[in-house]
Order: C-alpha cells, then sequence, then structure tokens
C-alpha cells in the first residue's frame, strides 16, 4: 500500500466505487478486479462465497477463514443473535456498475487525534450508512482498553460501558452467547484485571483477534490461552471462564466469570465433575454443576473422560492454575475473521448482508479505524463481509477484524453536539423507517480513551444529515439458504 496514502471525502465516492466492481461478479470489469490483492482474495471462490478449491495462493491462516462457517454457537447466520441476512443483489455477467452515490457525508475531530465520519451513500444494491471513528495513535492522550461488566455473564450495551469507564468512544466487540450464558467467545484481556477468557484453540478456527502486543502495537491475528493445573500439569486444560466447556476437557472458571451456569457449560452433557478451590486449596468435589454460585476462587468444571480425572483430586489438597494468552498481549477483544491480513482479502462471502462491526490498523499512518456499518433497515440494508473488506482496504487498512454484527453493532462517542451519545442507529430485528434502534447488551466492546481537555467541536461542513429518505433496498429471496 502506498505511503501516505489518505482517502478524502470527496474521493472516496469515486475510489469506493471502482472497489465495488470487483465483487459484482467475474464479468465485471475493473482496476481493482486485477489487482494482487484483489487477485488473491479472489482464488478459491465465486461471487456467491462458493469455493471452486483453488486455495493454493493463500497462507494457511487466510485458507482456513476461506471456510466462512455461518453459524454461532450452533445458530445460523454471521452474527451472535444468529438472524439471517439480506441476500445481496448479483448482477448478471458482463454487466458493469455505477459508483455509489454519496447523499450525506460529514467529518468532525471530538478530540485531537480523534475524528468521526458520517456518510450515507447508495449504490446498485441499495443504500447504506457508514460512521466511522479514525484513531491517530500518533497523537498525544489516545490510550486503549477492553471495555466489559464487571463479570463475564453479565453483559452491558456498549454506552454503559463506556460511560462507566469514561471512555470518548467505543465499539462493541467479541461475538458472544447471547441465548444461554451471554459470556464472550474469545480470548479477552483487560489492560488492569488481566487475562479474562479464552480458549486454548479458539471457537472458531480462524479465531482472530484485535490487540496490543509487548511493546504496545496493534495487531490482528490468533490468539489462544494455555491454562494448566500446577499440580497435575498435563491434564487437558480447554480454556478459562468459556462459555461451553470442550468435549473431554476441564473449564477453569474464575472470579471474573461470576456465577456457575450449571449444565449451560456442558451442553446439558450430565457426565461431569465440578471441584470448588479456595485460597489454593480444594473445598469440595462432587459428580453434579451448582448454579448460581458466586465464583469466588476457582471452580473446574469436566465433562466426558475428563470427569475422571478431576474425580482423583482429594478435598484439602493444594491445586494452583497458571494461565496466559498466546502470542503475549497486554490488552485484547476478539472478533471471529480477520478481513484483511497485510494488505490481502481473506473473506469470499459477498452474499449475506448485515450490520458489521470491524477494525482496521493502518500500518502507514499508525491510526486505526473503528467501523460500523447500519442495516436491517430501509435506510441502510448492511454490507456482506467482502464489502466490509474492500471498504476497509479502500480507508487505507492493512489489516482488519470483524466484530460481532447485527443487532450488537454501535458505535458510541462524543457527539457534534459535544454530548456522548450512540452515533450510529443500531438494528432491531424489524426496524420501522426512521425509527431509533435499541442498544443491545453485548459481552465486551474497545473503549478509546482520551486523557486530555475536550476541546469544542466544529461543526462540520456539509453539517451531518441526520436521515436518509428510505427506499427499499434491491434484495432477492432464495428459494434455499445461502451458503454462510
Amino acid at each position: 500500500m502506498p505511503s501516505s496514502t489518505r482517502l478524502t471525502s470527496a474521493l472516496l465516492a469515486g475510489v469506493l466505487g471502482l472497489s465495488l466492481l470487483a465483487t459484482a461478479g467475474p464479468a465485471a470489469s475493473s482496476p481493482a478486479a486485477s489487482s494482487p490483492a484483489a487477485a488473491a482474495a479472489g482464488a478459491g471462490s465465486s461471487s456467491d462465497g462458493r469455493s471452486d478449491g483453488r486455495t493454493d495462493r493463500l497462507g494457511p491462516l487466510q485458507r482456513r477463514a476461506l471456510r466462512e462457517p455461518g453459524t454461532v454457537m450452533g445458530k445460523p447466520g454471521q452474527t451472535s443473535d444468529g438472524v439471517r441476512g439480506r441476500i445481496a443483489r448479483q448482477l448478471p455477467p458482463g454487466a458493469r456498475v455505477t459508483p455509489p452515490v454519496v447523499t450525506s457525508d460529514a467529518t468532525y475531530e471530538i478530540a485531537p487525534g480523534l475524528t468521526i465520519r458520517e456518510w450515507d451513500q447508495t449504490d446498485y444494491r441499495g443504500p447504506v450508512r457508514a460512521n466511522l471513528l479514525t484513531v491517530d495513535l500518533n497523537a498525544a492522550n489516545i490510550s486503549l482498553d477492553y471495555l466489559g461488566a464487571p463479570y463475564a455473564v453479565r453483559r452491558q450495551t456498549v454506552s454503559q460501558m463506556g460511560a462507566a469507564e469514561g471512555a470518548i468512544a467505543a465499539i462493541n466487540g467479541d461475538f458472544f452467547d447471547i441465548s444461554d450464558t451471554g459470556a464472550a467467545l474469545g480470548v479477552n484481556i483487560d489492560r488492569q484485571r488481566g487475562l479474562l477468557s479464552g480458549s486454548a484453540t479458539g471457537w472458531i478456527p480462524e479465531n482472530a483477534s484485535f490487540y496490543l502486543d509487548s511493546t504496545g502495537r496493534p495487531q490482528i491475528g490468533p490468539l489462544a490461552t494455555k491454562t494448566k493445573l500446577r499440580q497435575r500439569p498435563r491434564w487437558p486444560v480447554s480454556g478459562i471462564n468459556p462459555p461451553t466447556v470442550a468435549p473431554n476437557s476441564i473449564g477453569l472458571y474464575t472470579s471474573d466469570w461470576g456465577w456457575t451456569k450449571g449444565y449451560s457449560v456442558t451442553d446439558g452433557e450430565k457426565k461431569v465433575r465440578e471441584v470448588v478451590v479456595v485460597d489454593g486449596k480444594i473445598v469440595s468435589n462432587k459428580a453434579t454443576l451448582s448454579k448460581g454460585r458466586k465464583v469466588k476462587g476457582q471452580v473446574m468444571v469436566a465433562r466426558g473422560t475428563a470427569a475422571n480425572l478431576l474425580k482423583q483430586l482429594k478435598v484439602g489438597r493444594k491445586a494452583t492454575f497458571k494461565y496466559k494468552a498466546k502470542p503475549g498481549a497486554t490488552m485484547a477483544v476478539s472478533g471471529d475473521r480477520p478481513l484483511l491480513l497485510n494488505g490481502v482479502q481473506t473473506v469470499i462471502n459477498d452474499t449475506l448482508m448485515h450490520p458489521r462491526t470491524a477494525i482496521g490498523i493502518d500500518v502507514d499512518t499508525n491510526r486505526l479505524l473503528l467501523l460500523v456499518i447500519d442495516g436491517r433497515s430501509a435506510y441502510s440494508r448492511g454490507y456482506t463481509m467482502v464489502e466490509l473488506a474492500t471498504l476497509m482496504r479502500a480507508l487505507g487498512a492493512d489489516s482488519a477484524l470483524n466484530f460481532d454484527g447485527g443487532g450488537s453493532s454501535t458505535l458510541y462517542s462524543r457527539k457534534v453536539t459535544g454530548e456522548m451519545g450512540v452515533i450510529n442507529d443500531p438494528s432491531t430485528d424489524i426496524d420501522e423507517p426512521g425509527s431509533p434502534g435499541v442498544e443491545r447488551k453485548v459481552a465486551n466492546g474497545l473503549g478509546v480513551f482520551y486523557n486530555g481537555v475536550f476541546p469544542p467541536i466544529v461543526p462540520p461542513v456539509p453539517p451531518v444529515t441526520p436521515t436518509l429518505t428510505p427506499t427499499a433496498p434491491p434484495t432477492t429471496t432464495p428459494t434455499t439458504p445461502p451458503p454462510a
């Protein structure tokens, strides 16, 4: 990616028009379609997200990302809520795409180094509303941290979490077990509290996170945990505070979890064992799982063959634990899959449209791009995974990650009025045109903090347009469920 290449508001519509040509279908002609990155991203896929098996040009992580499983904790869809996305319009072979029409576009600075941009555009698939927070990591007084409720099983809205921690801006983060425990699925690390949750393998094979490495540099990539019972280091401990204990393994629950959830964490399996540890000593060992008990020390839950291992532990004996994230990270919020890795697109699904949340890293300028696309409404259709990756690359991202979307997608920030509030319009399953969305309680988020004096906000020119006149987005109705 050329150094110091930045897209202005006046140029973005044209750039998006060129980049969207690459997603219109195999016969659409476009300079973007012949670029090395687009060629690599298109290997092994068609415009409807099906793979033809040609993945020889991609690395292992990118090949895994092409599978794009369409379920979250057993539910269909690409979001925690499992709602099936609208089907994106596909143009016939040979059709050409005109650039999208931008109907409103406004940018304003909420603090030095922090800029909000809001715009509406309409393309051949229908209207889209986008909300972007750009974070200049070179600026003074700016920091990042994990946001979450005090306990993993308690959810809060993004604005609640952001206000409680004093964030100047925040977005929703990880996918979570929405219909059961409510806990986040991935690896999550708070600067002050340390490692809060995560499994040894990730909840999907291509599981990725946004994290700060040991030097404080932002990264996007795989992140896992390594957890051990020191007295039995070879026992299969599969995760810390996981929504579900992996079959034939042990899950470790700490005070960060909150309250025991009974058989919810074993998918109903009854061949289980629960060991409670307080102050480094085992205080109970039983073949049933408790529910609603406050975790004050640690609780080990085993299922399947691992239950036989925990049965060996004696009450009164010592039990201590060691856990860490790998690679090392000082802060992390997980997503599900990368959209871009070092400039190469790693997603192929151009079929399902949802509200989206994503984060990107612009290496050249040391900036972060926090993007929220509204959807499931008449004034904003949502984006496919390919469109999300395409826009992130057009905005300057070298690597980008997909966070939870659907009704979870939320951008909370200082507004153009100077007040704190939600910038986008969070979706509901049925969203009437012009009706305000309701924030969903989510598992966690990413907070942006500004340790300085807030300057007055200079109103953007042109001013922000509150809403776009609703128009029904062009969609098709499939006779069979589409591939994820």
